[in-house]
């Protein structure tokens, strides 16, 4: 387990993730039990801390990292990403002008973090730290819903997938099971390799889709005033 966990820290995109669920970690007990700082004058500083400064040693691991998403658009600007046909259903087109969509923001926003790491440690003006964090949370959050669309658009089609082969193997089971004892505990016909590929992307394409609804959530709450998510928590509690 420890050997996972350092290749996972080793990797930019590992120790990304991981300073990741350690700086959500620090919001959460900071939005629900140490957001009054009179009651906490201690902890609750020192987190809030913590957690802005992993934010900002995150965005500068991903400094340059505009490089994908300019990869993905150019894809779209040079023809490589090609458009459905014009017979293909309105959704199909609807996700291709999304995915373009989707390129064109994850540009924006790479950039908005660039200027605010660089502005954070001096190479730019420190007045576009506020203006491009701001505008970095906004661009993040309008990627977020179309990752969160494209996913929820890629698990219909899994699910589909999934029990379309479902029906498959049950018609040749009903075949072949005459008078016959299946070599396998399960079905004899069924193809296990396809079958667990299926399970496979219906879980992750799960995982990933409750990962983008959750980055909403933090994503929003980093652009709703600090005043307004307290008082919200104060009468969550208060109700609970």
């Amino acid at each position: 387990m420890l050997k996972v966990v350092r290749k996972i820290i080793a990797l930019t995109d590992g120790r990304d993730k991981a300073m990741k669920f350690v700086q959500y970690s620090g919001k959460m007990l900071l939005w629900l039990w140490l957001y009054d700082k009179k009651s906490h004058p201690v902890s609750a500083p020192r987190l809030a801390a913590l957690v802005s400064t992993l934010s900002t040693t995150r965005k500068m691991i991903r400094l340059a990292h505009v490089v994908e998403p300019a990869s993905d658009l150019a894809d779209f600007l040079t023809g490589k990403a090609v458009p459905p046909a014009s017979g293909r259903p309105i959704k199909d087109h609807f996700m291709y002008r999304l995915a373009f969509f989707g390129a064109v923001v994850g540009v924006l926003n790479d950039l908005a973090d660039d200027v605010y790491s660089l502005a954070k440690i001096g190479a730019l003006s420190k007045s576009l730290i506020k203006p491009a964090d701001k505008l970095a949370n906004r661009l993040w959050l309008a990627g977020i819903v179309v990752d969160t669309v494209s996913t929820a658009d890629d698990l219909i089609s899994a699910e589909k997938s999934y029990r379309a082969f479902m029906r498959r193997a049950a018609l040749q089971s009903d075949g072949v099971r005459d008078g016959c004892k299946p070599d396998r505990p399960d079905d004899a016909t069924l193809d296990y390799l396809e079958l667990r590929k299926l399970k496979d992307r219906r879980y992750w394409l799960r995982i990933t889709l409750l990962k983008f609804i959750m980055d909403g959530i933090f994503c929003r709450w980093d652009i709703t005033p600090e005043a307004s998510y307290r008082t919200a928590i104060r009468k969550f509690k208060a109700a609970v």
